[in-house]
């Protein structure tokens, strides 16, 4: 009789703990094991967020540039932040902006122009959040993208 009960109690026991392996291994679907509805709601909550953050930057970087672009403000300096990164460029009004370009040939052709006579900024587009600048010196145009504020 007590042989039967240990076992009862064993098989229970082992039920219990395979049971809670189960539950565990559905919780630890996730990195940090989160249940995966709590770990789907973190990933829409940071989405949201995302986004809004991609609307600010895309704000800034309109409320920036629209004066300059509609009273065609020179640009005055170029210069590269960090390698890999945006380079900062400022007009005369002391309008700021971080470009990139497709090429980094680009933005050194750009430098030079800036540094070998008159620049003027001659077009512009909006690609996404993004604005792509152009700018002519002599029979030269080089683009540029505005990609942010520093």
């Amino acid at each position: 009789m007590e042989l039967i009960g240990f076992l009862a109690v064993a098989a229970l026991t082992l039920a219990g703990v395979m049971r809670m392996k189960k539950r565990h291994a559905r919780r630890s679907a996730t990195p940090l094991g989160l249940d995966p509805a709590d770990a789907a709601e973190l990933d829409a909550i940071a989405q949201r967020v995302l986004w809004e953050r991609l609307g600010e930057r895309s704000s800034a970087l309109a409320a920036r540039l629209r004066l300059v672009l509609t009273r065609g403000v020179p640009p005055r300096g170029l210069a590269p932040v960090a390698e890999g990164q945006p380079w900062r460029l400022t007009f005369a009004d002391g309008t700021v902006v971080a470009v990139t370009a497709p090429r980094r040939a680009d933005l050194v052709e750009l430098l030079l122009c800036l540094s070998l006579g008159e620049v003027t900024l001659v077009g512009h587009r909006f690609v996404g959040d993004d604005v792509v600048l152009a700018f002519a010196s002599g029979d030269r145009v080089v683009r540029v993208t505005a990609v942010g504020v520093p």
